[in-house]
């Protein structure tokens, strides 16, 4: 259905709307191109100079500034959409000072909205900022409602993710572990909430090594997605991908390119599926290519360089691994200019992200001193897809792959406030 300006007005001034009306304009608001997005920004300028501390005593009620603070975080949300971090970020940190102004430090409300701050500043790659942010709120959190409160899961499932993008591996599994433990005593072991710190716990666990656990955790919280969102749900999807990761690793590929594929045929029926498609090619692109399957690799790897990169530094890395995937596979059916051209695009990619030392910069830059070597040419199928055999062959300078990475499910979390849950 279309929505009227009369339904838009309406729904700013809090008047009672058919619940139809209120689920278009939720799906609109998701929209940054949509009117109601707009509205939202002008909105937000409006309630800045209705809350300005130095302006009238008198206001709107606690409840009504709480609903109000929650547009300005859907506005946020949607100018991260359109690549406008800076304003998103600028705004996100007047909702968190106007709440903290209206209802002090340690309160709940302004707990949720600090804790927003820090999960927008991870999504801006603003990681070590984010970490203090979300130390912050998982200290406070604890103190008010105690340590093991839902809140404080909400907060430290945050922090693991900021800890992963650092590179601190193992204290990740460990504050992935204590979000787990709380959501399985306050929540169940069977709950959504629950299936999604499994999720982060796998995908910690999956960067130190440790993939049988992995395993482990991806199979329980496929079941928990399987049982409240259904098979063919993007979340399911997203376990399903991760599980394939950990059976790869543990070398059972063939069980792994089946989860692949599934995981694969839900993005392609879904409209929204953007970084998710994406992430699924490059890992069964990489898959097949250890398999011995170069063709299909190549395919799936070009269809995933094919998608646009966003802007972020994440995005690029992403891309930087794809590119370095698909060069892997050309070297490996002897189209050497083309892996040589894609290894050169990732290693400066990983250069900026990275910096010269940095072991996935040093990786990328050992593939392209593979090239020269005129031996792989002769190597068997066989040296070319085992590496122990590859290192006989031609020595240590063998092409790596790169970027078969997991992935986190959305966080909506158990907050009670009226902040958007989904920034909670």
């Amino acid at each position: 259905m279309a929505l009227t300006k009369d339904a838009i007005d309406a729904f700013f001034r809090g008047d009672d709307l058919p619940d139809e009306v209120l689920q278009e304009i939720d799906r609109a608001l998701d929209d940054p191109t949509s009117e109601v997005s707009q509205l939202c920004r002008e909105y937000a300028r409006i309630t800045r100079l209705m809350f300005d501390p130095q302006g009238p005593t008198f206001g709107p009620t606690d409840s009504e500034v709480k609903e109000l603070l929650s547009i300005d975080i859907r506005a946020s949300s949607a100018l991260v959409k359109e690549g406008q971090f800076d304003d998103a970020l600028a705004l996100r940190r007047d909702v968190y000072e106007r709440t903290r102004q209206r209802f002090g430090e340690r309160d709940r409300d302004t707990l949720t909205s600090l804790n927003s701050l820090a999960k927008l500043l991870f999504e801006t790659d603003n990681f070590a900022e984010s970490r203090a942010t979300y130390e912050q709120a998982v200290k406070l959190r604890s103190e008010l409602l105690g340590d093991m409160h839902g809140d404080v899961a909400i907060s430290l499932t945050g922090l693991g993710r900021v800890l992963e993008a650092l590179g601190e591996y193992p204290a990740a599994v460990a504050v992935h572990r204590r979000a787990t433990a709380i959501s399985e005593v306050q929540l169940g072991r069977e709950s959504p909430d629950t299936g999604v710190s499994l999720n982060d716990l796998g995908c910690a666990l999956q960067t130190v090594g440790e993939a049988a656990e992995a395993r482990d955790c991806f199979q329980r919280a496929l079941n928990i997605s399987r049982q409240f969102d259904g098979e063919n749900h993007p979340n399911t999807a997203i376990v399903l991908g991760n599980l394939a990761g950990a059976l790869e690793a543990l070398g059972n590929w063939q069980s792994a390119q089946d989860a692949y594929l599934q995981a694969l045929a839900v993005f392609e029926s879904v409209p929204d599926r953007g970084d998710n498609l994406v992430w699924l090619l490059n890992n069964l692109g990489s898959l097949l290519h250890l398999t011995g399957d170069d063709t299909s690799s190549v395919l799936h790897l070009e269809r995933a360089l094919s998608f646009e990169a966003g802007p972020r530094r994440s995005d690029q890395i992403g891309r930087a691994s794809i590119l370095n995937n698909l060069a892997t596979t050309q070297h490996a059916v002897g189209n050497l200019e083309s892996a040589r051209q894609h290894w050169q695009q990732s290693l400066v990619l990983f250069r900026e992200a990275f910096g010269e030392d940095h072991p996935t910069t040093q990786a990328v830059r050992l593939n392209l001193a593979a090239l020269p070597s005129d031996d792989l040419a002769s190597a068997t199928s066989q040296e070319r897809h085992d590496p122990s055999a590859l290192k006989a062959a031609i020595g240590a300078s063998y092409p790596f792959l790169l970027g078969r990475t997991v992935w986190y499910l959305p966080w909506e979390g158990h907050s009670h406030s009226l902040l958007l849950s989904q920034a909670a």
